[in-house]
């Protein structure tokens, strides 16, 4: 398992995790050494702007719909048929202001050869 597949940002402040015990643990950790790493940030300057101590986690009810990709305050995700208890919870934070927008993407042929969001290329033009 890729530690992308367990947990993925949903927006700089949010961890999501898929639904067994080991991908809170993993969330939790991750928090924790981010929660560390604040504490040493004063001698890293711009870091010490970072509020990680601030990281929510949140669990989402299905492994793929925890695989998002944040891009530009969006965040592409699987869509509600694929992923629904997923999608559920990754609406209820976007309508709590905790995610900006969501983006519904179709990854059914992805995940075919054992792929997942995170695994596409996301192209930004300006």
């Amino acid at each position: 398992m890729h530690l992308k597949s367990a947990l993925t940002l949903a927006s700089e402040d949010v961890i999501i995790h898929g639904p067994e015990p080991a991908h809170a643990a993993i969330a939790a950790f991750v928090q924790e050494k981010l929660s560390d790493l604040r504490g040493g940030a004063a001698a890293a300057g711009e870091l010490a702007a970072a509020r990680w101590d601030d990281i929510k986690t949140v669990r989402v009810g299905e492994m793929a719909g925890a695989n998002v990709v944040l891009c530009n305050g969006a965040v592409l995700c699987r869509s509600r048929k694929e992923c629904p208890k997923a999608f559920a919870e990754l609406d209820r934070m976007r309508s709590a202001g905790w995610i900006e927008e969501l983006i519904e993407v179709e990854a059914s042929e992805v995940e075919k050869i054992d792929g997942a969001l995170s695994c596409c290329s996301v192209l930004i033009w300006n």
